[in-house]
C-alpha cells in the first residue's frame, strides 16, 4: 500500500496528468477551434458567400414571383478558398455557336457619343426590372452577353439593386443571370463594341474584400494590359445586411479601338458583380 501511495505521488510531481486530464484537454481544444472555424463560415455568408459543397439545388423560400425577392436573397456560389480570381482566357469565353471575336481590321471610333445609365430604356426597346438584355442597346454600340458554368442564361440581367448599392443611387444596374432557384447567379459578363470606341467608362460595385476586381480588356484581339486599364476607388460603403461593399470608376482606353471588356464576377471566389453608368466614346 505504501509503495502504491509513493508511486501516485510521484506521477503528479512529475507533471503527468492523468490520461482522462489529457483527453479532456484535447476535446477542449478541438471546441475551442470548431467554434472559430464556424464564426469565420458565418461571417462569410453574411458577407454573400456560398462553398461549393454546399448543396447547390437547395431552394430559397419565397411568398411571391417577384424576382426582387431574388436579388435580396442572393447566394452566388464561390468555389473554395478566397484568392485573386485568374484571367480568363478568350478561348474559355466563347463557345461553340457563338458570334467570332471583332475583326482586327474592323474601323475604329464608329459611332457617336453614349451613356447608357440602365435606368430607361434604349430608344425603340422595351424595359423591365430583373430582365434579360442582350443588344437592345446595339444601335448604341454594345451588345451584351454572360457566361457562367452554374446558369442557364447567356445574357446578363438589368436588375433592381437597391440592396447592393449605396444610399440614394439609382436603382438599376447591370448584373449576372437572375435564377428562381439560386438567385443572382455569378459568372463573366461581356461587353461588346461593334464601333470599336477608342475610350470606355464604367462604375462597378462588389465586396471590398475583392481587390482588384477582375477586368479583362481586348483590342484587335490582344489583351491590353492591366496597367493601362485606369481605376479609382468612388467609394466604400455597406448594403443593409451585408459586407462592406466598394464602387470603381473604370476607364479604358486604346487608340486602336476597344473590342470588348469582360467583367469576371466568377473568380475564385465567387462574387456579386454590378455595372452602371456606361460611358462609350468613340
Amino acid at each position: 500500500m505504501a509503495s502504491t501511495r509513493c508511486g501516485y505521488r510521484l506521477k503528479v510531481q512529475n507533471g503527468r496528468p492523468p490520461l482522462l486530464l489529457k483527453v479532456l484537454r484535447r476535446v477542449a481544444g478541438f471546441l475551442v477551434f470548431g467554434l472559430v472555424v464556424l464564426a469565420i463560415y458565418k461571417s462569410l455568408r453574411v458577407a454573400g458567400f456560398q462553398f461549393r459543397w454546399e448543396n447547390p439545388d437547395q431552394v430559397i423560400g419565397h411568398d411571391s414571383e417577384d424576382l426582387q425577392s431574388l436579388v435580396e436573397a442572393t447566394r452566388p456560389t464561390s468555389p473554395e478558398g478566397f484568392r485573386i480570381s485568374q484571367p480568363v482566357p478568350p478561348g474559355k469565353i466563347f463557345r461553340e455557336g457563338e458570334p467570332a471575336p471583332i475583326a482586327e481590321n474592323a474601323s475604329v471610333g464608329i459611332g457617336e457619343l453614349v451613356t447608357i445609365d440602365f435606368e430607361s430604356p434604349p430608344p425603340g426597346k422595351s424595359f423591365c426590372d430583373n430582365c434579360p438584355v442582350s443588344d437592345e442597346w446595339e444601335a448604341s454600340g454594345l451588345l451584351l452577353s454572360f457566361h457562367s458554368w452554374t446558369a442557364n442564361s447567356t445574357w446578363p440581367y438589368v436588375i433592381d439593386a437597391s440592396n447592393f448599392l449605396p444610399l440614394n443611387s439609382p436603382r438599376h444596374a447591370l448584373g449576372g443571370a437572375l435564377s428562381r432557384e439560386h438567385g443572382l447567379e455569378v459568372g463573366v459578363i461581356q461587353l461588346e463594341f461593334p464601333g470599336r470606341p477608342r475610350k470606355v467608362e464604367f462604375t462597378l460595385y462588389g465586396p471590398d474584400m475583392i481587390d482588384p476586381f477582375e477586368i479583362i480588356v481586348w483590342s484587335r484581339g490582344s489583351r491590353i494590359e492591366d496597367e493601362a486599364v485606369i481605376r479609382t476607388v468612388v467609394t466604400r460603403y455597406r448594403p443593409a445586411g451585408r459586407s462592406r461593399f466598394r464602387s470603381e470608376r473604370i476607364l479604358a482606353e486604346a487608340v486602336t479601338g476597344l473590342d470588348r471588356i469582360s467583367l469576371d464576377g466568377w473568380g475564385p471566389p465567387g462574387h456579386v458583380l454590378l455595372m452602371d453608368d456606361l460611358v462609350i466614346d468613340p
